[in-house]
């Protein structure tokens, strides 16, 4: 399983340095639960960071973040592209991963 490379995001957001976030400040920013966050259709607007490998799946099936950590979000590659277009959710795909 890969792990996210914190200094290559850092790089991206053009920061100087970034942490993840802990629990409480994930619900209260986005309004879910660590593990039930959803990619797309968020009520505040934020960057949504795709890993490039993702881009490499749009013929895949992918699971995602469904709202609560006890649902999961079934779809294909491309439907979440898709998705991430018709919501206007601002996304980035880049290499991400160590």
């Amino acid at each position: 399983c890969d792990r996210v490379n914190l200094e290559r995001v850092a790089e991206l957001l053009k920061a100087r340095e970034v942490r993840l976030a802990r629990a409480k400040e994930v619900k209260e920013e986005v309004g879910y639960d660590v593990g039930g966050v959803p990619p797309f259709g968020h009520i505040k607007r934020f960057l949504t960071l795709v890993d490039k490998k993702v881009e490499e799946l749009r013929d895949s099936l992918l699971y995602a973040g469904g709202g609560s950590h006890r649902h999961l979000l079934k779809l294909r590659g491309d439907a979440l592209f898709d998705a991430l277009k018709r919501t206007n959710t601002e996304y980035m795909v880049a290499s991400l991963a160590e």
